[in-house]
């Protein structure tokens, strides 16, 4: 999941607590114009698995969703 945290509603810390009460191991990666240090202060023991610093390039998600997704062999076995 790519989560902000700043949203109408529900900023990204209620929304992360809700998430992770549904679907515990979700990879998710935060994305902020604040700095990594302010986010990992806010996120902290919530199981954040990335972020990702406001401006950022398309390329800037696929490289880092790339890392957290397992790679697998031409015939599809891990």
């Amino acid at each position: 999941m790519l989560l902000d945290l700043t949203m109408p509603r529900m900023d990204g810390v209620e929304v992360l607590r809700k998430l992770r009460a549904l679907c515990p191991d979700v990879p998710v990666v935060v994305m902020s114009g604040y700095s990594e240090i302010d986010m990992a202060r806010r996120f902290e023991g919530m199981g954040v698995n990335g972020f990702l610093q406001k401006p950022f390039l398309a390329r800037d998600i696929l490289t880092l969703v790339s890392r957290m997704v397992p790679s697998t062999t031409a015939s599809g076995a891990p």
